[in-house]
């Protein structure tokens, strides 16, 4: 009966380990939540990425586009990308389409909660690229979810551009490469994002 016990309380010992392993703990998010570098970590399948402006050669870069191309409305999708100098991992979120001069607009994407990701206008967009293979979401009728979690607005000191900064959790979203060969589950997303154009000037 001892002996029973005593495996019993290993095995629970090594569940419980393991399953830290696959979440993000409180500490973490507090952590997180004071960094101001923009950063991409999660997990893809097996592999952790960990992804950092400034850092291993990645940059980042931010802007937004014209759904019609009149650079004069002010509708517009803001973009941020993370990418590798060598062009073999890049990660890529879109906010959803929106009328930058709305302030109620503003807050429908950019306000604290849950948001979905999609392939739609109304979506968050997220790709990634990792090792050279694209992932993304391919079918238009999936539907994820993502939380902002915090948004601050600052001021760039040596440009004077007022820019947008987005901390965001993502539990799980499945991704593949829109042939569905090579299916993968990104789980315990923690992203900070900068946007940039995000209130109509």
């Amino acid at each position: 009966m001892k002996k029973l016990i005593i495996i019993f309380a290993l095995s629970f010992s090594f569940f419980s380990c393991d399953k830290d392993d696959t979440e993000i703990l409180e500490e973490d998010y507090a952590s997180f939540l004071e960094k101001t570098t923009p950063q991409f970590s999660a997990h893809l399948g097996n592999e952790v990425l960990n992804w950092r402006s400034g850092f291993a050669a990645y940059q980042s870069s931010i802007g937004y586009l014209y759904p019609d191309g009149d650079q004069t409305h002010p509708h517009r999708y803001l973009r941020f990308i993370l990418n590798e100098e060598n062009g073999d991992n890049q990660f890529l979120i879109r906010a959803p389409l929106y009328d930058t001069s709305s302030e109620t607009e503003f807050t429908t994407v950019f306000g604290q909660g849950i948001k979905t990701i999609g392939k739609s206008n109304d979506d968050f967009y997220i790709s990634i690229k990792n090792n050279n293979y694209n992932y993304a979401i391919c079918n238009s009728d999936a539907k994820f979810q993502l939380e902002i979690l915090k948004t601050e607005e600052i001021t760039n000191e040596y440009s004077s551009q007022k820019e947008l900064f987005v901390w965001i959790k993502i539990e799980k979203i499945n991704l593949n490469d829109c042939n569905f060969n090579y299916n993968k589950s990104l789980n315990n997303g923690l992203i900070l994002a900068k946007f940039y154009g995000h209130k109509f000037e």
